[in-house]
């Protein structure tokens, strides 16, 4: 009998410790969840800016005529020097996203590989590498004029 006691005791403990600690993480979350969101924000508003160096701030595009397959999001700078584009596309095993900064002339000032979380391990990280990167924009560009260099791997 007092084997049952101690099992119960036992129990009754544990289970109360977990409700103890899922409701200070409620808690937590809920004190931080609007700090967190806004320094999301802060960081793709900085991204942006890194990508257009020219513009001066952004406005989200919500008048787009029709949706592009792909295309998340497009932001136009406010004083008219060009948009910030984010599209996602499916890479080997998962899904790649990247920005990508376009004058107002339509010519790409800079491409960021902003999440390959959903990519496969090894060859998703490498993409946000800074020589990756690099590479990839020089491909994207010479892909946009045309022609396709030795950065291509084909």
């Amino acid at each position: 009998m007092t084997t049952i006691k101690n099992a119960a005791s036992s129990i009754l403990v544990t289970c109360s410790l977990c409700l103890v600690a899922v409701l200070l993480i409620t808690l937590c979350y809920q004190a931080t969840e609007e700090r967190i969101a806004d320094n999301g924000l802060r960081k793709e508003e900085a991204l942006r800016l890194a990508l257009l160096p020219d513009a001066d701030g952004f406005t989200l595009a919500e008048d787009l005529e029709e949706p592009v397959q792909g295309v998340l999001s497009v932001y136009t700078a406010d004083n008219k020097t060009g948009w910030v584009v984010t599209a996602r596309a499916k890479g080997y095993q998962g899904w790649v996203t990247v920005m990508t900064g376009i004058d107002k002339n339509g010519r790409i000032t800079n491409v960021r590989v902003t999440d390959v979380s959903e990519e496969s391990a090894g060859i998703g990280t490498k993409l946000t590498s800074g020589s990756i990167t690099n590479t990839g924009t020089l491909v994207i560009s010479s892909l946009m004029a045309g022609t396709v260099n030795e950065y291509v791997d084909a």
